[in-house]
């Protein structure tokens, strides 16, 4: 490690349509950010939980006061019209959707 630098990489392979599926990427961000609190806390769960949501609200609510939420695809390759990545959200809608339940959101229409 480079002095002043962090570096985090990440191990993801794109599925059959050439889509890095931001979902487990998200995952295992989630579980770095969380262990880099855990020393924060004395490794106290109740405390850790806590400042996470705390952590992530500040940063939800950052992206929420901008003009226009965007997001990003990883699409392995050109895929100018991202082609792909729609037919990987279509093969994957079943896991969005459990994922979504367990967040208490019922699938709508957008």
């Amino acid at each position: 490690m480079a002095e002043g630098k962090l570096q985090l990489d990440f191990a993801i392979m794109p599925d059959e349509n050439g889509v890095f599926d931001g979902r487990d990427l998200a995952r295992g961000l989630v579980q770095m950010a969380y262990r880099l609190l855990v020393p924060y806390t004395h490794a106290c769960p109740a405390c850790t939980d806590a400042m996470f949501s705390a952590v992530a609200n500040d940063g939800i609510a950052e992206l929420l006061a901008e003009p226009k939420l965007t997001g990003t695809m990883m699409v392995d390759g050109n895929d100018p019209g991202h082609q792909r990545f729609l037919k990987h959200r279509k093969a994957t809608q079943d896991f969005t959707d459990s994922l979504l339940q367990k967040g208490g959101v019922e699938r709508h229409e957008h």
